[in-house]
């Protein structure tokens, strides 16, 4: 902003015209000048205005953005709530054990907490990079670190090297239980301290661009590899040292493989973090193993109440079912006294109905007997008066 002071002095004099109207023209080209400053600082004024209200709609716009931030946010709890309850509890205390199973290991694996966070960390990084399973991601890791902690092998190293293998697995194809294996068999040879028998078969197998990149940080052909297995030379040492060398690489390659089963465990390892996290920051986790334990130690308290609900529904149930059995039986008593009455009316009714159709029969008899009568007596009358002549 450009600020001009203008000092305006009138001195008039009064022993002149002409000097007044000079003295006048110089006030009104100061006046100009004071008008034209004027009109700066007003432009600068709207200026800065319009600055502040345009940080004004920034600090709105971030508002509105941490707003839609902790909506997602409130959003994305309700959907995992809502999973956990379709899942139900079953599936929730599984996922809550494996949570808790993985972040033991990983404890045992590392001294103090700055180290468990730094491992935690990278084990989850890495399972995100490579779309593997987090529980066994975080088993490799453990072992791995166990294994190489007397050769030295720092942290990063021991990163370096899970991260190779995971992305090894994922370049290879090797679908979830495949990959599960070969970590599971990898993680032990690490433990024993040598990779070879079935554990290399079942690496070899399943991640034969893990065995390219072993071969490859040796020095050596990938068939030679099986060789130096069954002499025991393939040592942690070796895939220790070995391994990160072809890091850089798998990155690369590993990018341009992307598959639905592998954002699938993507989805499964940010659920087990969420349940895991949650249950251990509520406390549900200790709680329910500590009530399940309470009933472990009471069990024969525990049965004895059961036995007794047990027999009390039982003696209740057969209660209830002998009523009703003695209800149906009278009703069914009922019905065949009803039947019975209803059948002896309807014989009744048909002995009545004979009787009246017999006593019919032998009145029809009796008038058709009487007219045959009479008509045998006119005959013999007509007979008599033809002969005899005589009138009856």
């Amino acid at each position: 902003m450009a600020d001009e002071i203008v000092s305006v002095g009138i001195k008039i004099e009064t022993t002149g015209a002409d000097k007044a109207s000079s003295q006048l023209d110089a006030l009104a080209t100061k006046g100009a000048k004071v008008e034209a400053s004027t009109g700066k600082i007003e432009a600068s004024a709207l200026k800065a205005g319009k600055s502040l209200e345009s940080m004004g709609g920034s600090a709105n716009s971030a508002a509105a953005s941490s707003e839609r931030l902790a909506q997602a946010g409130q959003k994305l709890g309700t959907a995992f709530a809502a999973a956990s309850a379709a899942l139900g509890i079953g599936q929730l205390i599984q996922t809550s054990d494996a949570y808790t199973k993985l972040t033991a290991q990983l404890r045992l694996a590392t001294t103090g907490q700055t180290e468990y966070a730094n491992a935690y960390a990278q084990v989850s990084r890495i399972a995100t990079t490579a779309q593997s399973d987090l529980a066994g991601t975080a088993v490799l890791y453990a072992r791995i670190t166990s294994a190489t902690r007397e050769l030295g092998v720092a942290q990063s190293q021991v990163a370096a090297i899970t991260e190779t293998v995971s992305l090894a697995l994922k370049v290879s194809g090797a679908g979830a239980a495949e990959s599960a294996s070969a970590m599971l068999q990898l993680s032990q040879a690490f433990a024993s301290g040598v990779l070879r028998g079935e554990e290399f078969n079942a690496v070899n197998e399943a991640a034969p661009r893990l065995m390219k990149a072993l071969a490859d940080g040796i020095g050596v052909s990938v068939g030679a590899l099986r060789g130096m297995a069954e002499q025991g030379k393939l040592t942690s040492d070796v895939l220790a040292t070995a391994l990160p060398k072809a890091l850089e690489g798998l990155r690369g390659e590993a990018k341009e493989v992307e598959n639905i089963a592998g954002a699938f465990t993507l989805l499964k390892n940010s659920f087990t973090e969420f349940v895991g996290q949650q249950s251990q920051a509520s406390g549900a986790a200790s709680l329910l193993a500590q009530g399940i334990g309470l009933v472990a130690k009471n069990l024969d308290l525990v049965a004895a109440a059961a036995i007794g609900y047990a027999g009390a529904k039982v003696a209740n149930l057969l209660l209830q079912t002998g009523a009703a059995a003695a209800s149906s039986t009278a009703a069914l008593l009922q019905q065949a006294a009803a039947q019975n009455a209803a059948k002896a009316a309807a014989v009744q009714a048909a002995q009545a109905q004979t009787a009246t159709e017999t006593a019919n029969i032998a009145t029809a008899s009796a008038t058709q007997a009487a007219a045959r009568t009479r008509s045998l007596q006119r005959a013999r009358l007509r007979v008599d008066f033809e002969l005899h002549g005589d009138t009856p």
